[in-house]
């Protein structure tokens, strides 16, 4: 039986509750870009799951919003993270909340995500998202 390499590397965004125009520009661009562009179909479900890993919620907490836009990049290492995040604003694709894929967030949920980037944001601006 023959090993299978899996490619570790692979550019993934992980993108929730955008606008019909916004996820067909970003879909585009993926597209162009060759990342592959996954679209988070519950807030329920953790961030690992969404990107194909085999990861149980552990989270069972409520959270009061789930339906702020938002990017997660899984796969990109910094270099290549700004130049995509340098077309995204050439081609006026905005999204306030984005995060990276760690170790940390993996197996939180989508809504755990977009609740602790909104906060955050809050904080940092002084604006909501």
């Amino acid at each position: 039986m023959k090993a299978k390499i899996v490619n570790r590397n692979l550019q993934k965004i992980l993108a929730a509750n955008l606008s019909p125009e916004k996820y067909v520009a970003l879909s585009n661009l993926c597209e162009e870009s060759k990342v592959q562009l996954v679209s988070a179909d519950s807030g329920k479900k953790t961030i690992g799951e969404l990107l194909g890993e085999k990861i149980s919620c552990t989270d069972t907490e409520t959270y009061p919003d789930g339906k702020s836009e938002i990017m997660l990049f899984s796969g990109f290492d910094r270099k290549a993270l700004d130049s995509f995040l340098d077309v995204l604003k050439a081609k006026e694709i905005r999204v306030v909340l984005k995060a990276i894929y760690t170790e940390h967030n993996r197996s939180w949920s989508l809504d755990h995500l977009i609740n602790e980037l909104r906060a955050e944001h809050k904080q940092m601006t002084g604006g909501d998202a």
